[in-house]
C-alpha cells in the first residue's frame, strides 16, 4: 500500500478515460506521468445499478473492468483508493437473496431494517416523517414480496436496486469485516459512501444509520460500537470523500471514531 502524499488525486470511473483498467493505467503511463499521486476509482465491482454504487459483491472486480491484477498494478504505482458502502447493499446481492428465499429463516434476515420495526408503535409520527430527508418522492421504504408471499417494508434510503442495512446486527458486522479484509489485502484506501447531510460535518457517513429521537440521521462515529471498531482493525487506511474537501485518518481505520485521534 502506497501512503498518502501530498499531490493530485484523480477521481474516476473505470471506463472515463478508456473501456477498462488496463486502458486507464495506459493513458495515466503515457499522457499524465507525475501528474497524480493518487486514483481513486470510483466502484469497479459487480453491480445491479447507480452507476456502480449497487455492488452485488466485492469479491471480484467487474469483469468488463478487468480483474484484481489491474487494481494491484495501479495500486503499486498509485495511492489507490475504493469506494465500500456502509449502508446499503444491492437487492441483488447474496445476502438480500438469501432473505428474499428463506425469510425469517435467513441469517442475513436482520441485516436489513424493517420498517415496522424501527419505529416505536410501527409507524412514524408525523413528526418523524416532518424530520426525515427524503430522497425519493415515496419516503426512504420499498415494499418487498418474499418467495414465501410475505410481504415486508424495508429501509430503502436511495434507489430501487439498494437496501439499506443494519450496522448492528451480526451479519452486518460480518459483512463489513469480510469485505473489507479482502479489499485491504488489495492494498486499497476506502472512500465512504459520500452523501451530504447538515448535521454532520463529515459528509459520506451522514445517510449511514438513523435513530427515532432527536436528528433522523446521524453520525456513525457514535453509533459503531466495539463490534463494528473491530472489523475494522485491519493493515489499511480510510479517506473520507467530501465535495468540497478531502482529509485523512490518522492511524487504522478505528482512528474515525470519536474516541480515536482524528486529525482534519
Amino acid at each position: 500500500m502506497k501512503n498518502i502524499e501530498n499531490k493530485c488525486m484523480l477521481i474516476t470511473y473505470a471506463d472515463s478515460m478508456g473501456k477498462n483498467l488496463k486502458a486507464l493505467a495506459h493513458i495515466l503511463d503515457k499522457h499524465f506521468s507525475g501528474v497524480f499521486g493518487g486514483v481513486h476509482v470510483l466502484p469497479f465491482f459487480p453491480s445491479s445499478g447507480d452507476r456502480g454504487f449497487a455492488v452485488i459483491n466485492y469479491d471480484t472486480v467487474d469483469p468488463a473492468f478487468g480483474n484484481w491484477e489491474d487494481i494491484d498494478h495501479l495500486a503499486e504505482k498509485y495511492y489507490l483508493m475504493a469506494d465500500f458502502m456502509l449502508n446499503h447493499v444491492s437487492i441483488r446481492s447474496q445476502e438480500f437473496q438469501d432473505y428474499q428465499k428463506k425469510g425469517d429463516a435467513s441469517p442475513y434476515r436482520d441485516m436489513f431494517i424493517h420498517w415496522n420495526e424501527f419505529w416505536p408503535g410501527g409507524e412514524p409520527t408525523e413528526k418523524d416523517l416532518q424530520a426525515l430527508y427524503m430522497r425519493k418522492a415515496q419516503g426512504p421504504y420499498k415494499d418487498f414480496t418474499l418467495d414465501n408471499g410475505q410481504t415486508v417494508r424495508l429501509w430503502n434510503t436511495f434507489f430501487e436496486e439498494q437496501v439499506d442495512i443494519d450496522p448492528y446486527a451480526k451479519a452486518t458486522h460480518d459483512y463489513y469485516n469480510r469485505n473489507l479484509t479482502r479489499l485491504a489485502s488489495h492494498g486499497l484506501w476506502f472512500a465512504l459512501t459520500p452523501w451530504p447531510t447538515p448535521q454532520s460535518a463529515l459528509e459520506p457517513p451522514a445517510f449511514l444509520w438513523s435513530q427515532t429521537s432527536g436528528t433522523c440521521w446521524t453520525s456513525p462515529w457514535s453509533r459503531c460500537g466495539k463490534p463494528a471498531r473491530r472489523c475494522w482493525r485491519r493493515s489499511t487506511r480510510i479517506i473520507i470523500s467530501s465535495r468540497r474537501w478531502w482529509t485523512t485518518a490518522t492511524g487504522y481505520m478505528t482512528s474515525l471514531c470519536p474516541c480515536c485521534s482524528f486529525t482534519g
